[in-house]
């Protein structure tokens, strides 16, 4: 997904905000921000996406302010609030019908955990009241529901490349992580190689215990995996997944424009959370998604 116009307006507000939460001083906040407006200044917009221009705002704040991880407070919070949650997923998973209904619950949770981001200025989490919205949402169905799509491609696999996003939703994740197991699957799981805003780490995917049901591997150090800049390995494990699963909008935005790599074998499970993001797959802001990139016929 190519960057458009509104995604400088989302770019500078979440600049502002990573500023404040990496300096108190006045003089290294106006040095950041003079530093970040240079940049959109003088950057081509022709052929790049959000993820890659938020990976140099990272790079360029970080740089700056010398703070290495300022979400770390926020990211340990998302995680706090869902494991308040996941009860209610488990129970809602344990509801489905047979197996694969089940598996089609977790995916339903692993796609409503998306709602777990700091990073998107359009959408804002209240912490208060996020426990009757995750039960409100789980009655609710899917805008684009690929999930049937989804679920079949996975039953048939052997090998499975699990992209996560951020905290909080990484714990939801884990319950869809436990039915792809269920199928005998071996699960290849990346996550950020370090700090890059308010994604979950690979350092915090073992503190999280997501060891237990897979690989973890390096993601790269970009809001969204980029295959071209990716670490080896994850580049085999991209390469040869039978199916690669992208959660949340940084993936979708760089990955959507190296589809014909992975056509037939890549899913996209994210909420909806910008009018940008929303314009490319189609669907109304806020809403839930399970895409599949199909094969050729």
């Amino acid at each position: 997904m190519k960057i458009k116009p509104k995604c400088i307006s989302c770019e500078i507000k979440g600049a502002f905000e990573q500023i404040k939460l990496s300096t108190e001083k006045e003089d290294v906040t106006f040095k950041a921000l003079r530093a970040i407006l240079n940049y959109l200044h003088t950057a081509s917009f022709q052929n790049i996406t959000p993820a890659e221009v938020g990976a140099e705002r990272n790079r360029i704040i970080k740089e700056i302010t010398s703070c290495f991880d300022p979400y770390l407070e926020i990211k340990n919070k998302m995680n706090d609030t869902a494991r308040k949650l996941k009860p209610l997923a488990k129970d809602y998973i344990s509801k489905g019908e047979n197996e694969k209904d089940k598996f089609k619950r977790a995916i339903k949770t692993a796609v409503l955990g998306n709602y777990f981001d700091f990073s998107v200025s359009e959408h804002e989490i209240g912490f208060s009241t996020l426990k009757e919205k995750f039960r409100s949402a789980l009655d609710m169905d899917i805008n684009h529901d690929e999930s049937e799509t989804v679920t079949c491609q996975i039953f048939s696999s052997d090998k499975i490349l699990y992209l996560l996003d951020n905290p909080g939703e990484a714990i939801l994740d884990q319950l869809l992580l436990k039915e792809i197991l269920k199928n005998g699957c071996r699960i290849s799981i990346a996550a950020r190689s370090g700090p890059v805003q308010d994604d979950v780490t690979l350092e915090m995917a073992e503190e999280l215990n997501l060891s237990k049901f897979g690989n973890l591997i390096p993601a790269g150090q970009s809001p969204g995996v980029n295959p071209k800049k990716a670490p080896k390995e994850l580049k085999r494990e991209l390469d040869s997944a039978d199916v690669i699963i992208s959660k949340g909008q940084g993936n979708y935005e760089i990955l959507s424009e190296f589809e014909s790599s992975y056509k037939g074998r890549l899913a996209y499970l994210l909420m909806s959370k910008c009018e940008p993001v929303s314009a490319s797959l189609g669907v109304p802001k806020g809403s839930m998604v399970v895409s599949f990139v199909a094969g050729v016929d």
